[in-house]
């Protein structure tokens, strides 16, 4: 694990010299590696999607969750969302520590078991957490909040944290 922060640090650094557009091409998407250079330049965490074309429950989640005002609005204003379609043998290669990676590499390297999954990184490179399986939008409104407002790292319990009872370091109205 401390292996793996390291070289997703290394990255961060690398990706900083290079050059690319900050705007996504796709709507609210960036590529993973134009979002990691945008997550490092705002200071925002990053939202990885990992999915497949094929995937019928990545299909859904895109429909019902990723279309809701509230969760367009906090990826908007605490994270920068980046898709990878694991299945892509001809999207743009991922870029880590100085070392090219296919999408469903990258998944691997970052332990996706299955679709849709989302992983979390910090903008200084630290993996936060993997979210695994499909997530309805109420659920996922919920825990995005829960890793904006650094209860992840605080360690409050997340009941906790969505019945009110705990309060975070960062806490944001969502």
């Amino acid at each position: 694990m401390l292996k793996k922060l390291s070289v997703i640090t290394l990255t961060a650094a690398a990706l900083l010299v290079l050059s690319c557009g900050t705007k996504p091409s796709n709507g609210i998407w960036y590529s993973f590696n134009d979002g990691f250079r945008k997550s490092i330049t705002e200071n925002k965490i990053m939202m990885i999607d990992f999915f497949s074309e094929t995937c019928q429950y990545c299909k859904v989640m895109d429909y019902e969750s990723f279309s809701d005002d509230g969760i367009l609005r906090i990826l908007d204003e605490s994270y920068v969302p980046v898709r990878v379609d694991v299945g892509d043998m001809n999207a743009e290669p991922v870029i880590i520590a100085g070392e090219y990676m296919r999408p469903f590499q990258l998944g691997e390297y970052l332990g996706v078991k299955g679709l849709p999954s989302l992983a979390f990184i910090d903008s200084n490179g630290k993996f936060l957490t993997m979210l695994p399986g499909y997530i309805p939008a109420e659920t996922l409104k919920g825990m995005l909040g829960y890793i904006a407002d650094g209860c992840l790292s605080s360690k409050v319990p997340l009941e906790d944290y969505l019945n009110g009872s705990a309060s975070c370091s960062n806490k944001k109205d969502i």
